[in-house]
């Protein structure tokens, strides 16, 4: 069984505060709002129409006990990126033992700028990050 690394959950905990803190209850850019109206009245997204994400979003925003819905909603969006940071740090662990270049790795990758844009507004983009992230993890 291995061991929990405590540095590695204060990393990633620091993280979800900071994306909880920037969450926002707006609609945003581009097709945010198109899918704030498409999970309140199950109408269709524009084609392709995202089945899966669109799938996921439902079943995580029944089960989530947030009453606020559009920050509800931008919340499972952001948490898409932050669990893609998570398979990210363990693919860095194929590369280097070493945690705080792995840390610096994912900093670097979650300070750029598609990465927040895609992650604090409403994009598929998001979903692409984490399923990216989990069949290079795979391979």
């Amino acid at each position: 069984m291995k061991k929990i690394k405590f540095d590695s959950l204060i990393f990633f905990g620091i993280l979800l505060v900071f994306i909880i803190l920037n969450v926002h209850s707006s609609p945003g850019f581009l097709d945010s709002a198109e899918f704030m109206i498409s999970y309140i009245d199950d109408s269709i997204i524009h084609p392709p129409s995202y089945p899966f994400y669109y799938i996921l979003l439902k079943a995580l925003g029944t089960v989530l006990p947030i009453p606020n819905l559009l920050w509800k909603l931008n919340f499972i969006n952001a948490l898409f990126p932050f669990f893609a940071l998570i398979v990210i740090y363990k693919i860095f662990g194929f590369y280097t033992k070493n945690r705080f270049m792995r840390y610096i790795g994912v900093l670097s990758i979650f300070f750029g700028n598609y990465f927040l844009y895609f992650m604090f507004n409403m994009e598929v983009y998001s979903l692409f990050y984490l399923l990216v992230s989990l069949f290079i993890y795979s391979y």
